[in-house]
């Protein structure tokens, strides 16, 4: 055997080195895995995200499709209760022909739509919107409340919030005019009203008022 005097250092070296690249490899390796999943977690959240968002718009399109059909089958002067189940946090609201703030989805038309907000705003951009025949539009929701030991009040607003539970809607449809309305009547509370009026408080022409107030049945629980 020939003795090569730094032969064993190159060697070490040499060795050292391979070992150096087979650790950066692996790195890469691990670093691109990494990422990959990071894009597949991303891009799941996503495909997630618009599964529900195109599910509530399907409910959304199918609770206005019935509530529109309920409608057609009503004659100029006559009036009906709905039982309906709504799109869960979404707002019933509609406009007439003649009112300058109506989404421009509604076209040259009185409309009705069910939207994320009460509002034309998100009504044009993520509502769903029908055109009705009538020149003037009424949406409401109202009760009067009574506060244990604390007096009664009445609250009023143009819009229905809806919920993915059975809720009445009536709607009366005069010459020109469609009106629909949800009355809780007098509804007893055990404790503050906020909580209560919290999903209709952003409608347009929310009212809220403490004088006392003798409509309708008395309902508890809430």
């Amino acid at each position: 055997m020939i003795y090569v005097p730094g032969e064993q250092k190159v060697i070490y070296k040499m060795f050292l080195k391979n070992r150096k690249g087979e650790k950066t490899a692996e790195d890469i390796t691990e670093i691109v895995i990494a990422v990959i999943g990071i894009v597949l977690i991303i891009s799941l959240i996503v495909l997630l995200a618009n599964f529900f968002e195109d599910q509530t718009k399907k409910n959304a399109k199918n609770f206005i499709k019935g509530l529109d059909s309920k409608i057609e089958n009503l004659g100029v002067g006559e009036e009906g209760n709905f039982v309906t189940q709504g799109v869960d946090g979404w707002y019933l609201t509609g406009w007439g022909k003649g009112e300058k703030d109506r989404p421009s989805k509604c076209f040259f038309n009185s409309c009705l739509c069910v939207c994320p907000e009460a509002d034309p705003t998100s009504c044009q951009e993520k509502g769903v919107c029908r055109p009705v025949d009538e020149e003037n539009v009424f949406v409401s929701s109202k009760f009067s409340y009574k506060i244990s030991n604390s007096g009664e009040g009445s609250v009023f607003a143009k819009c229905i919030s809806l919920s993915k539970l059975l809720s009445e809607i009536n709607v009366l449809k005069s010459q020109g005019n469609l009106r629909l309305e949800t009355n809780f009547g007098i509804v007893t509370l055990q404790g503050k009203v906020d909580k209560f009026v919290d999903s209709i408080e952003m409608c347009e022409g929310f009212v809220k008022n403490v004088e006392k107030s003798s409509v309708g049945p008395t309902r508890t629980g809430y």
